[in-house]
């Protein structure tokens, strides 16, 4: 009896972090659908470079695979994340709020790092106050104070900064679980998700469970927003994969070419350096 207890116990962890797991993965898929909701404040018709996208579908030398696995990745996001954001929206606005802030205030070594690493150090400061503000101000990043008091939100990721490294982007994928993304992008997610501090923390003192209900948490919150832009996008395009492989690259390119500042405005080229 003592030996299944104790494998019971041991078994216990791998089964939740395996469902954590999960969780994370989808968080990634999320991408597609931030990318549908970003269309709205992007007039991508004025710039060439979004011209050129969406003639890019040759780039896409494996597409009988990606449409595979978009096809399966749509069925856990419709069965899964879906019915999980849905319930979600059900909490008071504030109480969402407060969730998102403080995820995005648990992004801030990560955004340092790569803002510093792409010669960003005005918007390095800029996360570096933030953080300060939100996490004591701000109760752990429940409250964005720092936007309050006029400190504009944004991130950064090691894609992009491979991307301004001169990195190129590859082809396009879909990753099982992972979603929409590109060689580039993927193997900046990957250093960003190891380098991260809460994640070297949970790792270190057997509490992955901990980092994966982060992201899980991430993926219900990002899916939550953008749901319903997703739904009118699946509804009114031709083709659901194409109109979404088309969305993600403009976002993604306007995200590397002008910052991703969220709640603020984007970085110009007279202002950087």
């Amino acid at each position: 009896m003592g030996s299944m207890n104790n494998s019971s116990n041991v078994w216990r962890p791998r089964v939740l972090s395996i469902l954590m797991a999960l969780f994370l993965a989808l968080g990634s898929f999320v991408v597609a659908a931030d990318s549908a909701k970003a269309q709205n404040d992007i007039d991508y018709s004025l710039d060439d470079d979004f011209e050129d996208i969406a003639d890019e579908g040759s780039d896409d030398p494996y597409e009988s695979f990606n449409r595979a696995m978009f096809t399966f990745n749509n069925f856990f996001m419709t069965y899964l994340l879906k019915p999980l954001a849905t319930a979600y929206n059900y909490a008071p606005e504030i109480t969402r709020d407060g969730v998102r802030n403080a995820l995005d205030n648990l992004d801030s070594p990560n955004n340092l790092v790569n803002d510093m690493l792409q010669g960003e150090f005005i918007r390095a400061m800029q996360i570096a106050e933030r953080a300060v503000i939100n996490t004591t101000v701000g109760v752990g990043g429940i409250m964005d104070v720092a936007s309050d008091l006029g400190i504009p939100k944004h991130s950064a990721d090691f894609g992009q900064t491979l991307a301004i490294w001169g990195v190129g982007e590859g082809p396009y994928l879909v990753l099982p679980f992972f979603g929409p993304t590109n060689p580039r992008d993927a193997i900046g997610l990957g250093v960003d998700s190891v380098g991260d501090p809460l994640n070297l923390w949970a790792r270190n003192t057997d509490r992955e469970a901990i980092g994966y209900g982060r992201f899980g948490a991430t993926a219900i919150d990002s899916y939550s927003r953008v749901m319903d832009d997703l739904e009118v996008i699946e509804e009114t395009s031709i083709d659901f994969y194409a109109a979404l492989r088309s969305l993600s690259r403009q976002h993604r390119r306007h995200q590397i070419k002008y910052g991703k500042y969220e709640g603020g405005p984007p970085v110009t080229d007279a202002e950087k350096p």
